[in-house]
């Protein structure tokens, strides 16, 4: 029967305290930062029309480069991230 060793730093960073949870300051994420609740534009959707309709209606009237994403939320709402507020 063999009997195994382990190597100490090995062993160390298997016990040692896991790194902090908190997100670090990326700069990913300072170039690109999340948007918030005040540049969000809340629709109402109907179930037979597609998304890309509404990312169209808003482009038009907004520009489209103002728009950053759009999403439906259930079948009842649709959600665009507009570049400011």
């Amino acid at each position: 029967m063999k009997h195994l060793t382990t190597n100490s730093s090995m062993y160390n960073n298997l016990t040692s305290t896991p790194p902090s949870t908190q997100s670090q300051p990326t700069y990913a994420r300072a170039a690109n930062p999340l948007p918030t609740k005040k540049q969000a534009l809340l629709l109402p959707s109907d179930e037979g029309i597609p998304l890309f309709n509404y990312i169209l209606a808003v482009g038009r009237q907004i520009g489209p480069s103002n728009i950053l994403t759009a999403s439906k939320i259930s079948k009842q709402l649709v959600c665009i991230y507009l570049s400011t507020e």
